[in-house]
C-alpha cells in the first residue's frame, strides 16, 4: 500500500489536471445537452436533416470527444516510471525488505485506480450526452465507454513489461512508438490507398471503431483482465531477474 501511495504522491500535480479535465468533460457533457436541446448544436443537427451521414458525425465525434478525455489520462502512470528514474528509486527499491510482487503490484493498483476514475468520468459524462439525442441509448455509449477503457487499459499493460525491461531507457519512447506505428500506417492508406480516393475515410474508421467497441465489449472487457494478469506476470519475472531475487529472501 505504500508503493501505491507513492505513486500518488508522484502523481498529484498529474492527478489535479486529471481531476479537472474529468469534471471539465462531465460539464461539457452538460453544455452539450443545453446546446443540442436550445443553442447552437440543436440549429446545426436541424440544418443536417437531409444528411443524416453528417449529422452522425457530429453525434459520434460528441460521443468519442467526452468519453475518451478521462480515459486518455491513464497514461499518465508513465510519469511514475520517469520519477523513479529521476530519484535514483530504482536501486533503492531493491534494496527494500519488500517482495517483487508488492513492488510490481502497486504499479498496477495505481493503473487500475485511474482507469476507474477516468471510467467514472466517462460515463457521468456519457449519460449527458445521451440526454442530448436518442441516436445513442446510455446503456449503449456505457458498452462505448467501458469498451474504449478496455481498450487503453489494455494497450498500458502491453507496454508495461517494456518499462521494467528498459527501465531509465526513454519510457515517453514506448508510450508513443506503437500510436506512432498506428498513425503512419493509417496515414500511408489515406496516401497510398484506397483512402486517398476516399473522403469518409476518416468517418469510417470512426464508424467501425464504435461498432467494434459496443459489439466486442465484453470480450474486450476479459482480453484488458487477461492481459493485465499476463503483463503483471511479465513485469514481476523481469524485476526478479534484474535484481528483486535478493528481496524475496529479505522477505522471506
Amino acid at each position: 500500500m505504500g508503493f501505491v501511495i507513492k505513486d500518488m504522491c508522484i502523481l498529484k500535480k498529474n492527478l489535479r489536471v486529471f481531476v479537472f479535465v474529468t469534471i471539465g468533460v462531465m460539464v461539457l457533457g452538460v453544455l452539450f445537452v443545453l446546446s443540442a436541446r436550445y443553442g447552437n448544436v440543436a440549429d446545426m443537427l436541424e440544418e443536417m436533416q437531409d444528411e443524416p451521414l453528417a449529422q452522425e458525425f457530429v453525434l459520434v465525434g460528441a460521443v468519442w470527444m467526452v468519453l475518451i478525455l478521462p480515459l486518455a489520462f491513464l497514461s499518465i502512470v508513465v510519469e511514475c516510471f520517469k520519477q523513479d528514474t529521476a530519484a535514483g528509486f530504482l536501486k533503492v527499491r531493491r534494496s527494500l525488505p519488500v517482495s517483487c510482487v508488492e513492488v510490481v503490484g502497486a504499479r498496477y493498483i495505481t493503473t487500475i485506480l485511474l482507469a476507474a476514475i477516468g471510467l467514472t468520468g466517462s460515463l457521468f459524462a456519457g449519460f449527458m450526452v445521451s440526454l442530448a439525442s436518442d441516436f445513442y441509448s446510455y446503456p449503449v455509449i456505457c458498452q462505448f465507454a467501458v469498451g474504449m477503457c478496455s481498450v487503453i487499459f489494455l494497450y498500458n499493460m502491453a507496454i508495461f513489461p517494456f518499462y521494467y525491461y528498459f527501465e531509465d531507457k526513454k519510457p515517453d519512447t514506448i508510450l508513443v512508438m506503437p500510436l506512432l506505428a498506428v498513425y503512419f500506417c493509417c496515414m500511408y492508406y489515406m496516401i497510398f490507398g484506397d483512402g486517398a480516393e476516399n473522403d469518409t475515410f476518416l468517418w469510417r474508421i470512426m464508424e467501425k471503431v464504435s461498432q467494434w467497441l459496443t459489439k466486442y465489449t465484453f470480450l474486450l472487457t476479459i482480453l484488458a483482465v487477461a492481459g493485465g494478469g499476463i503483463s503483471f506476470a511479465t513485469s514481476y519475472l523481469i524485476e526478479k531477474k534484474k535484481g528483486g531475487k535478493k528481496n524475496e529472501r529479505a522477505v522471506l
